[in-house]
C-alpha cells in the first residue's frame, strides 16, 4: 500500500499519491441468500434472473431492480441512499426509507411489500416510461416529496 505524503513544507499543504475515485459497481445474476449491504459510492444492480433472498441495508449508495431482478427480503434504505426498481424488476418485501433516501418505482414494476417511509427524501412511483404498480400499503411519516404518476397503480392491501 502506498503511504500518502503531506508536504508541509507549501504554503497550501499538498496530498501526493492519491488514487482517482472509482465508484463500486457490482451485477447479481444469481441468487443471492446472505443480508447484503451496499455502502457510500457503491453501486448494487439485481438483474437477468438475479434474486436477492437475505435483508439488504443500502447506506447512502445505490440498488437497483431491473431485467427481471426479484427481491424477496426486506430492504431499509437509510443515510441518503436510492433504492430503484425499473425495468421488470419485483420486490415482495418491505421496502423502509430513512434519513433522506429516496424509492423510485416505475416502468410498470412491481412491489408486492409494503413502503414504509419514516424520514426520505423522495417516493417517485411512474415516470414518462410508464407507471409503478404498489400492490400493497405505503405508510408515510415524513418525507419531502412524492411523485405519482397517473398511469401509476397502488391497491392498499390487495
Amino acid at each position: 500500500m502506498e503511504a500518502h505524503v503531506l508536504d508541509y513544507t507549501q504554503r497550501i499543504q499538498i496530498v501526493s499519491n492519491l488514487k482517482p475515485y472509482a465508484p463500486k459497481t457490482t451485477d447479481i445474476t444469481t441468487v443471492a441468500s446472505e443480508p447484503l449491504t451496499v455502502n457510500a459510492g457503491e453501486t448494487l444492480n439485481v438483474k437477468k434472473g438475479g434474486m436477492v433472498k437475505g435483508s439488504t441495508l443500502v447506506g447512502n449508495g445505490n440498488l437497483n431492480m431491473e431485467d427481471t431482478g426479484v427481491v424477496l427480503s426486506d430492504v431499509k434504505v437509510d443515510n441518503g441512499g436510492s433504492f430503484v426498481v425499473r425495468k421488470g424488476g419485483v420486490v415482495t418485501s418491505v421496502i423502509s426509507l430513512s434519513s433522506g433516501s429516496a424509492c423510485k418505482v416505475v416502468n410498470k414494476d412491481v412491489v408486492k411489500g409494503s413502503i414504509i417511509i419514516l424520514s426520505a427524501n423522495r417516493l417517485i412511483i411512474g415516470n414518462v416510461n410508464g407507471g409503478g404498480i404498489v400492490n400493497s400499503d405505503i405508510t408515510i411519516n415524513k418525507f419531502r416529496k412524492v411523485t405519482i404518476t397517473a398511469t401509476s397503480t397502488i391497491n392498499c392491501g390487495a
